[in-house]
């Protein structure tokens, strides 16, 4: 069975993206392991969930993809230099990457999106293109193992598509 890391900001994250993306993953029979700087985030909406592992002990090779959800908290991880590791070494393992909304800003400062098409919240396609990422203004966007999306109206079809994605492998 397939298993992802699915990563969420420690307060602020978006809710839908996180509930739509865990719904298409689970729905397909993907394992879900939600990671955190801390062991119970906040999402924009007040909700407090659990995380079931630090992003200090993610180990890339248990996971076949990782994915960032958005909202405006993501942007205490658009510096993070463990997470950018992490994403690196996805990255190097050609797995599939994914993130949504303010997220692909993260891709972006880690490196991953040089010369790639991405897309992501347009408050912050500036992120994007300062790291040579190429904006495309759609919904979604794959290129190679990397898929990005533009916000919460997105998240479902995210979902579906990083399943057909890890579906493959």
């Amino acid at each position: 069975m397939s298993k992802v890391v699915v990563i969420v900001a420690p307060q602020n994250f978006q809710p839908v993206e996180y509930s739509e993306t865990l719904k298409a993953l689970k729905d397909k029979g993907i394992e879900v392991v939600t990671a955190s700087t801390i062991p119970n985030p906040t999402a924009s909406n007040q909700e407090t969930y659990q995380a079931d592992i630090l992003i200090d002990d993610i180990d890339p090779s248990d996971y076949d993809a990782i994915i960032l959800i958005g909202g405006s908290g993501s942007s205490v991880y658009f510096h993070h230099s463990k997470l950018h590791r992490l994403v690196i070494e996805f990255n190097s393992q050609h797995k599939t990457i994914a993130a949504i909304c303010a997220a692909p800003a993260i891709l972006a400062y880690a490196g991953v999106l040089k010369d790639k098409n991405a897309t992501c919240f347009p408050s912050h396609l500036n992120d994007l293109k300062s790291q040579s990422a190429h904006y495309i203004e759609q919904a979604v966007v794959e290129d190679d193992n990397i898929i990005t999306a533009n916000g919460p109206d997105a998240a479902t079809d995210f979902g579906k598509l990083i399943t057909s994605k890890i579906s493959l492998i």
